[in-house]
């Protein structure tokens, strides 16, 4: 039962360390929403072994600008498409270890519709 245990806890450090997370830095209104027209933060994990590469972002139902200062920031405005999904992507390129190209993490989030008020 120890070694069981221990094979398990070794597995998901080893599964941990090619992880990355898409983490939102706005607090929205209702969790997991999120509100168009304005500014939504988000910032993507690092770890160890993609340390030497390059993120690229992209977004659906959405425009995105990168942070000049650090490629792990992005921040979006979200389209005002009442129920529509936005997505984002962080994609890791150029990597020194040509076998971590392409892993990507992603988050996706229910657009909440901004209703004008007459």
């Amino acid at each position: 039962m120890k070694k069981n245990a221990t094979l398990l806890i070794l597995v998901l450090l080893c599964l941990s360390v090619k992880a990355q997370t898409i983490t939102k830095l706005t607090v929205p209104p209702i969790s997991g929403t999120v509100c168009p027209a304005w500014p939504t933060y988000y910032e993507v994990s690092v770890p160890s072994n993609l340390t030497n590469c390059q993120i690229v972002w992209s977004v659906t139902n959405g425009t995105k600008t990168d942070d000049p200062n650090n490629q792990r920031k992005v921040t979006v405005v979200w389209n005002d498409t009442p129920g529509a999904t936005g997505t984002i992507t962080a994609t890791f390129t150029n990597c020194s270890n040509e076998n971590n190209n392409g892993i990507a993490a992603n988050k996706s989030e229910l657009i909440l519709s901004v209703k004008n008020q007459t």
